[in-house]
């Protein structure tokens, strides 16, 4: 069928879109959600297909979603050509996988190419994430996906023997020991490229943080500039085309609430594949209100994550931690860089839980890579420690702020100018130990606060667990981006509470 296309002003952000008045879809057998093929008649390669919606009144053009006509190079008003399309062949690959079936890598590239191309809905991504959670996966079925999911996006090779990364399974606030560990590794002459996320549930993350000091947007010549002039680089997984299929599948996972191993596994070890990864160490953070709330849950991913590395070619070992109070001083993305700062300049007031934790999960980094390449006998932590007191730490990371856009010589009195001025205090109500600081209603008050959308926001903590306080002793300091959201956040402490002392 010919018919008159009109761009919509209207954009997806994924699938493409048309709509169809129900008269013309009655002549073609068209119903709601069915794909339909839709060509330039005056270039076939920019043909494609596309998902069907209705009019609500009869219409006799063609509605094109934005994002959809812009890839047809027609100009408004032009005759484009629709057809029904068949099925993908994916959809029989789910099936068998819904019927327990173990699929073959050829048929999970497929799965994952159309999930990129979106050839898939929501609703036919959301059953593929349902068989796995069902059936699991075998090792094989968890290391194609992997595979597929990061070479049907950029892949980096750099001209290094190791290539060393990391990873946390996240839920602890506060926890940025990456600019710290990349910045130790990078002054050893490693090279570690760091694809870092920004925050979706959390007060701040890694990359949010960095932002704070320099640009973290980059595409992958950039990136490989970046890291041939300072062995490192912590940047924003977001600009680059690093395992697009990955950020597709959370989405529709995440109102689920389904996380299976397979899907997890191949999430993490697909991002260090197409960084072009080596040696990786994954920092699980065990704690009752962490992802992970048990040694044996811990244990089975770290016997998981190792199996797949190596049949991806990549040498993993994982730290389990704890997780059951936040990590440093400061919440939100400049409070939290603050606290990067003053451990990377050994200042005295810097938190040690930082540092500490920095220590060992770089620590074991280095002795994945081997101790013996740095010509040290110690632990790797005290390799970590002799590098970070030394100075040569602190000077990486300027090298990595300069060649990333930023400045080197900023200063923690200068980050704290940045601070937001709304400000209240949390103060104890009674005398004695801080027994337990609360992992999600910290994260929620500082969101509540304004991080990290404002990054000046957060929380800021005068003890943490095991401090002894007075009643009327300030415990934590809260930044919020303007009054309205510091009258919510204060609303919320008064239900919630967050700091316990007996």
């Amino acid at each position: 069928m010919k018919i008159v296309a009109k761009r919509l002003p209207l954009y997806t952000g994924g699938p493409d879109i048309v709509v169809l008045g129900k008269e013309h879809a009655t002549e073609l057998d068209l119903h709601p959600m069915d794909r339909v093929y839709v060509t330039n008649p005056d270039d076939q390669s920019k043909s494609l297909t596309a998902y069907l919606h209705f009019w609500h009144e009869a219409n006799p053009v063609l509605g094109v979603f934005g994002n959809t006509f812009d890839k047809l190079g027609i100009e408004d008003g032009e005759t484009v050509s629709i057809s029904p399309a068949p099925k993908p062949n994916s959809i029989a690959h789910i099936i068998d996988k819904m019927n327990r079936m173990q699929l073959s890598e050829a048929q999970i590239f497929e799965i994952v190419r159309d999930i990129v191309d979106n050839k898939l809905t929501d609703l036919e991504i959301a059953s593929f994430i349902t068989s796995i959670y069902m059936g699991g996966t075998t090792l094989d079925e968890a290391t194609s996906l992997s595979k597929a999911i990061a070479e049907t996006g950029d892949v980096l090779k750099f001209d290094s023997e190791i290539v060393a990364d990391k990873h946390c399974s996240g839920s602890v606030p506060g926890n940025r020991t990456t600019p710290i560990v990349v910045s130790v590794i990078a002054a050893l002459g490693i090279t570690i490229p760091k694809s870092s996320s920004r925050a979706i549930t959390s007060p701040a993350g890694t990359a949010d943080v960095m932002e704070v000091f320099c640009k973290v947007a980059f595409n992958r010549d950039e990136i490989k500039k970046i890291v041939a002039k300072t062995n490192g680089c912590i940047i924003w997984g977001g600009g680059l085309r690093i395992a697009p299929a990955d950020s597709k599948i959370i989405k529709v996972r995440k109102p689920l609430k389904a996380d299976p191993e397979g899907l997890l596994m191949s999430s993490i070890l697909s991002k260090k594949y197409a960084m072009g990864a080596t040696h990786i160490i994954l920092d699980i953070p065990l704690g009752l209100e962490t992802r992970y709330k048990n040694i044996g849950e811990a244990r089975l991913l770290e016997r998981e994550t190792v199996l797949i590395a190596n049949k991806l070619g990549m040498k993993a070992s994982v730290v389990i931690t704890d997780g059951d109070e936040p990590i440093g001083s400061g919440i939100g993305p400049i409070l939290e860089a603050i606290d990067v700062l003053k451990v990377l300049q050994n200042d005295d007031d810097a938190p040690q839980d930082l540092r500490e934790k920095a220590l060992l999960v770089g620590g074991r980094l280095l002795e994945l890579i081997g101790l013996d390449k740095f010509d040290y006998e110690g632990s790797g932590a005290d390799l970590m420690s002799s590098v970070l007191s030394s100075g040569s730490a602190y000077e990486k990371f300027k090298q990595i702020i300069e060649a990333q856009e930023g400045d080197p010589e900023v200063t923690v009195e200068q980050l704290k100018k940045r601070l937001s001025e709304h400000t209240f205090d949390i103060v104890a109500d009674s005398s004695g130990m801080i027994y337990d600081i609360q992992n999600p209603i910290v994260a929620k008050v500082a969101r509540l606060s304004g991080a990290p959308k404002n990054p000046g926001c957060g929380i800021y903590f005068h003890h943490k667990f095991g401090g002894n306080v007075s009643k009327g002793d300030v415990l934590a300091t809260v930044y919020c981006g303007n009054p309205d959201k510091m009258q919510r956040t204060k609303r919320t402490l008064e239900s919630n509470k967050m700091v316990f002392i007996k």
